[in-house]
This record gives C-alpha cells, sequence and structure tokens, in this order.
C-alpha cells in the first residue's frame, strides 16, 4: 500500500485567515450594497452548518496530480491528510480506522 501523510494542522489556520479576508473583502462591498450583506450572511450560514455538521467522518476526494489521479484522505479525528494510489489501500485504511 502506497501511502504518505501530510500533518494539516496550519490548514485551519490557512482556512481562517482566507475565510478573514473574504470578509473584509465582502463587508467592504456591502457598505452600499444590502443584497451583498444578505450574501454574505447566507455563505456564513452555510459554513456553520457545513462545519457543525461535518461530525468525525474522513473527506475522500479523487484528485489529479499532473497526469496521475491520487485519492486523498482528510481524516479529522487525528488531523491528517493521507494520500492512496488506489481504491484498494483507501478501502483497507477505512477497515483499520474502523476497526481500531
Amino acid at each position: 500500500m502506497n501511502s504518505f501523510t501530510h500533518n494539516t494542522g496550519s490548514l485551519v489556520e490557512r482556512q481562517r485567515q482566507q475565510l478573514e479576508r473574504t470578509f473584509r473583502q465582502e463587508t467592504q462591498q456591502t457598505v452600499y450594497d444590502p443584497s451583498r450583506l444578505l450574501h454574505l450572511l447566507s455563505r456564513a450560514g452555510q459554513a456553520m452548518v457545513h462545519w457543525l455538521t461535518a461530525g468525525d467522518a474522513p473527506r475522500i476526494r479523487l484528485i489529479t496530480q499532473g497526469d496521475v489521479q491520487v485519492w486523498r484522505v482528510y481524516d479529522p479525528v487525528d488531523n491528517r491528510t493521507h494520500y492512496f494510489d488506489q481504491e484498494a489501500d483507501v478501502r483497507d485504511w477505512l477497515d483499520q480506522r474502523f476497526y481500531q
């Protein structure tokens, strides 16, 4: 099984900074446009719902890096991202995680 792990401890910090930048940009634009404020509040509400309901389920994506497809699995329990070459490897990892 080919896998490697990347600690995503700074991921939350990068997301926080991005959210702050977005909030500042959209807040500046909403000073003269109330519909932009409504849009901002809607997006903030959606983000909060996603955050509250995400739980500890792993998030799995098939991504392309160059011309290679890689399975990226984020595990919120240990705050790590794992990468796999094959779907079978992802399934094995999920089985191991479930039975731990």
